[in-house]
């Protein structure tokens, strides 16, 4: 849990489970793994969620990144802030992705002006498969004005058997 963006971007970092709450603006969450990462709880927290912060999981070597049901990746931009959403953007060196915990991407709503646009997400498993639950990217409501656009929604298997098994929905509402 934090304010300020935090970067681990080394490739020897090597943690079974991984969470965050960044609660700063805009404020970025970027892991990378050795091997093979898991979205889940650590001290409390569940998740990673960002106030309209992008986030950005990578493994360096073989190895998947994997999220358990509840376990969701949230990046909602504050309201009036005229901000877009993060970003969410994992992808594995030689592994899969396998997400039963959702992600969920939503724009600053706005009462006094144009709501701001949801996050994109890009999702690449290299040879691996891919598996999602709900993929939600929205803009956020705009109270008497238009509301915020929706974001892309990429899904990316390269190499190794290039399955995609999409078990929720994916709407981009905006």
């Amino acid at each position: 849990t934090g304010v300020q963006t935090c970067a681990l971007p080394i490739s020897t970092n090597d943690v079974v489970t991984v969470a965050a709450a960044i609660t700063g603006a805009a404020q970025s969450f970027t892991y990378k793994d050795a091997n093979a990462v898991a979205i889940g709880t650590v001290n409390g927290t569940t998740g990673i969620t960002t106030s309209g912060g992008a986030v950005t999981l990578t493994t360096a070597g073989a190895g998947n990144i994997t999220s358990a049901s509840g376990k969701n990746v949230t990046t909602t931009a504050g309201a009036n802030s005229g901000a877009v959403s993060g970003a969410v953007t994992m992808s594995t060196n030689s592994g899969n992705i396998a997400l039963a915990g959702d992600v969920i991407t939503t724009g600053a709503a706005n009462n006094a002006a144009t709501a701001s646009a949801g996050g994109q997400v890009d999702l690449t498993a290299n040879s691996g498969t891919l598996a999602v639950a709900n993929i939600t990217t929205s803009g956020g409501a705009g109270t008497g004005q238009n509301g915020g656009n929706a974001a892309n929604i990429n899904l990316t298997t390269a190499g190794g058997t290039n399955d995609l098994t999409v078990n929720g929905t994916l709407p981009a509402l905006g």
